[in-house]
């Protein structure tokens, strides 16, 4: 979709994230345009084993903290992707996790 839209093919009405993005600053939000308080926003998460020691989690919690930053700390690689890094950790997955699942339940444009 990313090419298609480049090349003027596709043109995008909204972006569900809660603001625009830098790389197309001329497309509304969807909450803008058509639903206010609408947000839906792509995320994904790491999880280790039940019990695993803290100092493990934190381990992989600053790996994987350090590849996104190093990701979009690349000009060429933060052009292709719409894209921000979130927080990392068990307490900010859990609060966006929640987040989210209390939007889609109220959510109904």
């Amino acid at each position: 979709m990313l090419g298609q839209v480049e090349a003027g093919t596709l043109r995008p009405l909204a972006v569900t994230t809660p603001e625009r993005l830098a790389r197309w600053p001329q497309v509304p939000t969807e909450a803008k345009s058509n639903c206010p308080g609408f947000e839906a926003s792509d995320w994904c998460g790491v999880a280790v084993p039940a019990h695993t020691p803290a100092e493990g989690v934190a381990a992989v919690v600053a790996a994987v903290a350090e590849g996104a930053q190093a990701a979009m700390d690349d000009a060429s690689l933060r052009r292709t992707l719409p894209a921000r890094p979130g927080q990392f950790g068990s307490a900010s997955s859990a609060k966006a996790m929640r987040a989210c699942t209390a939007r889609a339940v109220r959510t109904a444009c």
